[in-house]
């Protein structure tokens, strides 16, 4: 999604938690990446707007901040990694 809104090839790769410390991560942070890819955070949408927080979608958040996106990655070849169990 991130290169459909920038126009811009994102690149992205999946690794294990041992190839990501190997890369330099911090070995808890890594295991907390494959808790977000397995539990990740639930949020229910009625139950937050009680509390009048409005969710969007992650396209228009990223339209939204496309500028901010254009100039933080301008000179990035590798956005991220999925780390796996």
């Amino acid at each position: 999604m991130l290169t459909a809104v920038t126009g811009k090839r994102i690149e992205t790769r999946t690794v294990t938690v041992e190839e990501a410390v190997q890369l330099g991560f911090y070995e808890p942070a890594a295991h907390s990446h494959v808790w977000q890819n397995v539990e990740g955070y639930k949020v229910d949408p009625q139950e937050v707007a009680e509390f009048g927080i409005e969710t969007e979608s992650l396209k228009i958040y990223l339209e939204r901040n496309k500028s901010l996106l254009l100039a933080g990655y301008s000179q990035v070849k590798l956005v991220g990694f999925f780390i796996k169990k």
